[in-house]
């Protein structure tokens, strides 16, 4: 016997920042959550008790913040993608469905990337809030000064939320995060590679700036299997506007993937708005 069997309702912790807080040892699905530019695990609290017994939830906390908040802030992305692919193929339990929001979906396709070379490729990527890797452009530059680093996030990036701007100190401990994050995603460079073996969904506020299909639709192209769009009431950070709208999606989407329908689909695209 296990002496030290996972309990259901658990939480567990792993390297590279993976964290469960709600363990669901028979649920068919492990969904794993990338969270936004200066956001963490909190971006998805609410999910695992939604989305429980169906699906066991897993977040990513990168490098500088909550629990690795002594760790020096990622800057590199092959490092930070290999990490994580190396813990979920050995340490989480497939079949793995993948949801990464802004630069988290950037996150999120690497890492799928890296799964698929290693042989465990996973179920399903959702990629919300992002434009196509191949139609990204190098945002603009970073400031060092607080003051402007708060008014390149308004115009640029959804703003910041209003209970850290109430209150200096958490303001003070959000901006270097959300520097960091910025400066990661002014790194990334897409690389050519063969299509993921997995359906791709792309996710978007239909009040996103970056909603204009021309820069939505090439994601398209990362597949050999089904491609899905999907327009949400709200903005940059409709899933937290209209969360219980995207926790029916995000079920719907699992169930689906559980009962494998999506299998046969391979080697065909489809487009659903």
């Amino acid at each position: 016997m296990n002496p030290n069997p996972i309990r259901a309702g658990g939480a567990r912790r792993l390297p590279a920042g993976l964290t469960c807080t709600r363990i669901q040892p028979q649920a068919p699905i492990r969904l794993v959550c990338f969270a936004h530019a200066g956001g963490s695990p909190a971006a998805f609290r609410n999910w695992p008790a939604a989305l429980a017994p169906d699906a066991e939830v897993w977040t990513v906390t990168l490098p500088g913040r909550a629990g690795r908040v002594r760790e020096p802030f990622a800057t590199d992305w092959p490092p930070l993608v290999e990490e994580i692919a190396e813990v979920l193929a050995g340490q989480v339990s497939a079949p793995l469905v993948l949801f990464g929001h802004s630069l988290g979906a950037l996150l999120a396709f690497e890492v799928a990337r890296a799964l698929t070379r290693n042989g465990t490729p996973p179920r399903h990527l959702v990629a919300s809030g992002r434009v196509a890797p191949t139609r990204t452009i190098v945002p603009p530059a970073v400031p060092g000064d607080d003051r402007d680093l708060v008014e390149l996030l308004d115009v640029h990036y959804g703003g910041v939320p209003d209970q850290v701007r109430a209150l200096p100190e958490l303001l003070a401990h959000f901006l270097p995060i959300a520097r960091a994050d910025l400066e990661l995603l002014r790194g990334y460079r897409y690389r050519p590679a063969a299509p993921l073996p997995c359906p791709i969904a792309s996710w978007i506020g239909e009040s996103d700036p970056d909603a204009a299909p021309e820069r939505l639709r090439p994601w398209a192209f990362e597949t050999t299997a089904r491609f899905t769009e999907r327009t949400f009431p709200g903005g940059h950070f409709y899933l937290r506007d209209h969360e219980q709208s995207v926790l029916d999606a995000v079920a719907d989407l699992l169930d689906e993937d559980a009962s494998g329908r999506d299998r046969a689909d391979r080697g065909s695209r489809a487009t659903a708005v």
